[in-house]
């Protein structure tokens, strides 16, 4: 697997919802924070995609809801790269 930073050049895109679009090792991650929820899909795809993958590809999907109505959505972009690190490690130990 990659790195112990992989997401060190990720580019975090909008707030209410924060979003993040990028591929690491030959896979590609969608991660969304909104509401009250932040959640990771990670699809079994080598490219990014304009529209969200079809769920056949969809090797792990999870998350939390830790916030109150509509704060996960307005995270900063340092929250949101912290919590997109823990689910990335939930999602590595499923799908290694």
């Amino acid at each position: 697997m990659s790195s112990i930073y992989p997401f060190q050049e990720l580019n975090f895109y909008g707030n209410c919802p924060i979003q993040g679009k990028f591929l690491i090792d030959g896979l590609y991650l969608y991660f969304r924070a909104r509401g009250e929820d932040a959640t990771l899909d990670v699809y079994d795809l080598d490219h990014i995609p304009e529209e969200l993958p079809d769920d056949d590809l969809l090797l792990w999907e999870g998350g939390f809801s830790s916030w109150d109505w509509p704060d996960a959505g307005w995270l900063s972009r340092n929250d949101a790269l912290y919590v997109l690190h823990l689910l990335w490690a939930d999602a590595k130990e499923a799908i290694a």
